[in-house]
Order: C-alpha cells, then sequence, then structure tokens
C-alpha cells in the first residue's frame, strides 16, 4: 500500500508540474498563478518568490515577444488591447504589493522599467529578457523546482512520518533480516514485531502502519 501511496503521490506531483508547464508555454496567466497559489507556498518559501518575480516578467512580456524589437505595449494595445492592459496591470499591481520588497533589491529593481518605457525589448537593462535563452532558462528553472517541491508538498503523511522516524536521534536504523535483539525504533524490530505492518521490496519500505509508528515512537 505505501508503494501505492507513494506512486500516486508522485503522479499527482507530475499531473500538477505539467498544468504549470503548459500553463508557462501558452503564456496564460490567470491558469498558471491560480495553480501556482494552489501548489506552492511562496510566503514561507524564499526561492518561490524570486522565481515567482521572475515568471510575473515572462507573463507580463508575452504578448510582446513575437515582435521583439518592433513593437511597444502602446501597438501591443492596438493588437490585443484588453490582454495587454490586464498583464500590465497584473503586473504594476505585484509590484506594489507582494513583489515590492524584492523590486526594490539590485536584482529585480531593473524591471521597473517594464510599466513605462516605450520599447523595452529595446532598452539596454532589461533587453536580455527578450531573448529565446532568457525564457529556456526560466523554464528550465521552473521545471526543476516544481520537480521537488510539488513532490515534497505530494508526499502522503505516513510517508513522511515514517522517515521522522526512521531518522530519530535515538538510532540509526537500517534494513535489516527478520529477528534479531535491536531496539525497537529501528527497521530491524519493525520486522519483527507482532504489531508492525511491514513490507520491503528490494531494500525499499512498502507498508508500515501508524499504529506501530505512534505506539513504537521513542519517547524522550
Amino acid at each position: 500500500m505505501g508503494y501505492i501511496l507513494a506512486y500516486e503521490a508522485d503522479l499527482l506531483g507530475l499531473i500538477k508540474e505539467n498544468d504549470l508547464i503548459t500553463a508557462f508555454e501558452d503564456g496564460n496567466i490567470k491558469v498558471f498563478f491560480a495553480l501556482w497559489q494552489e501548489h506552492i507556498p511562496v510566503e514561507t518559501n524564499t526561492v518561490a518568490q524570486k522565481l515567482g518575480f521572475y515568471l510575473q516578467i515572462h507573463f507580463a512580456i508575452f504578448p510582446l515577444k513575437k515582435n521583439q524589437g518592433r513593437i511597444t505595449f502602446c501597438i501591443c494595445y492596438l493588437l490585443d488591447r484588453t490582454d495587454c492592459e490586464e498583464r500590465i496591470s497584473h503586473f504594476k499591481t505585484y509590484l506594489e504589493t507582494s513583489g515590492a520588497a524584492l523590486s526594490q533589491t539590485i536584482e529585480f529593481l531593473s524591471f521597473y522599467a517594464l510599466t513605462f518605457v516605450p520599447n523595452p525589448a529595446a532598452h539596454p537593462s532589461i533587453k536580455e529578457i527578450f531573448q529565446e535563452s532568457w525564457e529556456a532558462e526560466l523554464k528550465m528553472r521552473l521545471e526543476k523546482f516544481l520537480s521537488v517541491i510539488l513532490k515534497a508538498a505530494s508526499t502522503p503523511r505516513l510517508i513522511t512520518l515514517y522517515v521522522s522516524f526512521a531518522s530519530s536521534s535515538h538510532g540509526r536504523p537500517h534494513i535489516g533480516a527478520r529477528g534479531g535483539t535491536a531496539p525497537p525504533w529501528t527497521c530491524t524490530s519493525f520486522l519483527s514485531c507482532p504489531s508492525a505492518s511491514v513490507k520491503i521490496i528490494d531494500g525499499n519500505l512498502e507498508e508500515v502502519s501508524a499504529t506501530f509508528l505512534i505506539e513504537n515512537f521513542p519517547k524522550h
């Protein structure tokens, strides 16, 4: 059962990651940030906060990229006024709210220019963000981040409890043969204890009962 839960957790993480990456590639700002807010612990994760700033930039300039160097925000209005206004408004709001602190740092300060310069793709301090290589690198960073954060978020609580249990300062467990005289917090005793529901396949935890973890967790 533990293996199935872990597999389902990984699958769920992959589905979430795929949805976010698809929205990133399509420039779907509403879908992306709805998923981002739902699945990513932005308030407590500084990496997510910085990555989120660059993602805001990506979506703000998305309509401009196909015609970079020849298009201004004014022309963007003529092509799709509603979309451009919403993106610019969204970015400005972000700069004034959740992104305010980061926007004052040296790393991000120059990106204020996106909201007022006539031709941002030609502006010396921010023109690099219109390059394909910049978007490709950002996508790679996003994929790596999601593969870690979503997998951690999807891990079943029972597995997390086991890892915490096994890492207890009361002992350093390792998978062993059935039986033996190991103390009750080691994996060896897991295998010999009647109250434990444990299956080990190729050295991996397959199933462990919550009751056993609670009853046998080392007492301080």
